[in-house]
């Protein structure tokens, strides 16, 4: 077990509650951007999601009518994981070199692409099982998304999309200022200031 993997099980109960200040609204955002960005998913779709950590982004995607399965490299995520969405749809594994069992149409990541120590084997490995596409985030501040891109691409992803991602979670703001950031991540000039101190990108790597 990694550092790290022992860090989150430290953190496992509770994580999501602790990080997300309104975990309904992020995840319903980052659904519909994994849904509709690249090539489009529909149900009943299977989805992994690398690095599940609790799974919490799990229960949007099988009520949405998705297949979902999550992999994490922390016993206790995972265990917190498999009581809300079933043992049968998590496994406890090193997402970055983790093979399921038969090809998914789209996997996905959040938060974590930055723990690949190589980033274009695990894009590879990535494209390896996925039929339709790769949808992940990164934060500009701590990782080039040039390089990123590069790697998807050199990976055999043939197209690469990438939307900012403006909903704070910290804290939870009105709906209207949460649809005037939605608003700004489609403004190129104020989007870009915006990335230089916060928020993320969410890219969509995909086939064909």
């Amino acid at each position: 077990m990694t550092e790290t993997a022992r860090t989150y099980d430290d953190l496992a109960h509770g994580y999501s509650e602790r990080t997300y200040a309104d975990a309904e609204h992020v995840y319903a955002r980052r659904l519909c951007l994994v849904r509709d960005l690249g090539t489009p998913l529909v149900p009943p779709d299977a989805v992994l999601d690398l690095g599940c950590g609790d799974a919490s982004f799990g229960r949007p995607f099988l009520d949405a009518g998705f297949d979902y399965t999550g992999v994490d490299g922390s016993r206790g995520m995972v265990a917190v994981a498999a009581a809300r969405v079933g043992a049968e749809r998590v496994a406890l594994d090193d997402f970055t070199t983790y093979r399921p069992p038969t090809d998914v149409a789209a996997a996905t990541c959040f938060g974590a692409v930055k723990y690949a120590a190589d980033l274009g084997a695990f894009f590879r490995l990535v494209a390896d099982y996925t039929t339709k596409k790769f949808v992940f985030d990164v934060i500009p501040r701590e990782q080039s998304l040039a390089d990123v891109r590069a790697a998807a691409t050199g990976a055999g992803f043939g197209a690469f999309e990438a939307r900012p991602f403006f909903v704070p979670q910290s804290r939870r703001i009105p709906r209207p200022a949460a649809a005037a950031l939605e608003l700004a991540e489609r403004i190129p000039p104020l989007a870009d200031r915006l990335l230089r101190t916060r928020f993320s990108v969410v890219c969509a790597a995909s086939k064909g």
